[in-house]
């Protein structure tokens, strides 16, 4: 069972806390600007507090790698296979055109994009179109990958989870997170030499980690603390 309660900090505004009875330590998130604070069950609000007072710098650290991106008329962002762009029209609906490797986004002049609810839906959207556009090209990489490996997997999927960019279950099934689109190509192919590794070590053993070294070229945990420090723009 998990509980959610909520209090006003002075610095980092709304804090939602909830009580997680498999929770065993503090743990600090930011989602959607807000700081989510999870705690073991029989924890105090007073104890949240002083644990929050004490690490208020590591928390600053989370809100700078997970800003809020306000999304406005006129806004672009490049993918690694298309750009999104945000238009205003004079209609009465949202409308959403794919054409010459840009997404296009018309939305109404009489809507107030910036408000919280319209942001959260119109990112929604935009991910779940990107999730077909993405499919053929992420496809494309993996195959390539796969064959200079002498990899077979079986099936490959996009998701829109944002915490795990890639998934290899014991079927040997691919899924692939559609935020991969805004990273560079070599962090992309780093998530997918991650996953083909685990074709053959379905854990993150010392065996495993030597695999996927030997796929990326000798650059695993190099390229790791580059895919922790990416900013997402949406």
């Amino acid at each position: 069972m998990i509980e959610t309660r909520e209090f006003y900090d002075n610095e980092f505004g709304v804090v939602k806390v909830k009580y997680n009875v498999r929770a065993r330590r503090i743990i600090f998130r930011v989602k959607d600007g807000c700081l989510n604070i999870t705690i073991p069950p029989l924890s105090t609000l007073d104890f949240v507090k002083e644990r929050l007072a004490e690490n208020r710098e590591r928390i600053r650290k989370l809100f700078n790698r997970n800003p809020i991106n306000t999304l406005s008329v006129g806004t672009t962002i490049d993918t690694c296979c298309f750009k999104i762009a945000i238009h205003s029209h004079s209609r009465d609906k949202l409308l959403f055109a794919f054409k010459d490797s840009q997404l296009n986004i018309f939305v109404p002049s009489a809507i107030k994009i910036e408000e919280a609810e319209f942001q959260k839906f119109l990112k929604s959207k935009i991910l779940h179109l990107s999730k077909r556009i993405v499919l053929p090209f992420f496809k494309k990489r993996i195959d390539e990958l796969a064959v200079i490996n002498g990899l077979k997997y079986n099936k490959l999927s996009v998701s829109t989870g944002r915490s795990r960019l890639g998934v290899c279950n014991v079927k040997k099934e691919i899924k692939l997170s559609v935020y991969l689109m805004f990273y560079p190509q070599h962090l992309i192919d780093y998530v997918i030499m991650h996953e083909l590794a685990h074709l053959t070590e379905m854990n993150h053993s010392p065996r495993f980690h030597s695999l996927c070294n030997a796929y990326c070229g000798g650059r695993e945990r190099e390229l790791e603390r580059e895919l922790k420090k990416f900013i997402f723009p949406l």
